[in-house]
C-alpha cells in the first residue's frame, strides 16, 4: 500500500505489511511479528485490546482490558483457550456506550507481549500485555453439613387423585 508520510512533509511512501493467516483470512501484522505455536503458554496476563478508528462508522473500536488467568478463566467473566495457534477469548461481559452489557469474543495470534486478531464483528484488534496473570480464584468450599440426622425413615407416599 502507499501512504503519505507526515514525518517527511507528506512524502509519498510505499509501505509493505507482512500478512498472517487467521482462520483463512489475511491479517496485517507488525514487522517481526511471529505468532506463537502454542498461545496457551504465553496468554495468561492482563491485555489491553484496542480496535482501529478505520473501522468506524461500521463499528466503534474496541477498548477493553481483559485479565486471563492461568486456569482458562477471565477475571470478571468469560473463558479463554488455545485453538491450535489461535487464542480464543469468549463470553467476556463488556459494557457498551448505551450502558448495556454484551458478551464479546476475540480470536488472536499471540507473539509474547503483542497479539493481533479479530473480534466477533470481524473488526481488526490489537492487544498489548500490560500486566501479569491474576491469581486463580479457588472455588468456595462447600458449607459444612448441619449435622447428622439419625433415626429418620421415609415411607413411600401413594398418589392422591381427586375427581
Amino acid at each position: 500500500h502507499h501512504y503519505y508520510d507526515a514525518a517527511s512533509d507528506g512524502t509519498p511512501t510505499l509501505g509493505i505489511t507482512a500478512l498472517a493467516d487467521l482462520d483463512g483470512w489475511p491479517l496485517g501484522v507488525d514487522a517481526g511479528f511471529a505468532p506463537a505455536p502454542d498461545p496457551a503458554a504465553t496468554a495468561p496476563g492482563v491485555w489491553h485490546l484496542t480496535g482501529y478508528a478505520e473501522d468506524l462508522p461500521a463499528h466503534a473500536p474496541d477498548d477493553v482490558t481483559v485479565a486471563l488467568r492461568r486456569d482458562g478463566t477471565v477475571d470478571g467473566g468469560g473463558t479463554w483457550w488455545a485453538d491450535g495457534s489461535v487464542l480464543e477469548i469468549r463470553d467476556v461481559p463488556v459494557e457498551t456506550f448505551d450502558g448495556t452489557t454484551q458478551l464479546r469474543r476475540w480470536r488472536l495470534l499471540v507473539d509474547d507481549d503483542l497479539a493481533l486478531g479479530r473480534d466477533d464483528r470481524t473488526a481488526t484488534v490489537r492487544a498489548e500485555r500490560i500486566g501479569s496473570a491474576p491469581p486463580v480464584v479457588a472455588a468456595p468450599a462447600p458449607s459444612p453439613a448441619a449435622g447428622p440426622i439419625d433415626n429418620v425413615t421415609t415411607a413411600p407416599v401413594a398418589p392422591r387423585f381427586t375427581g
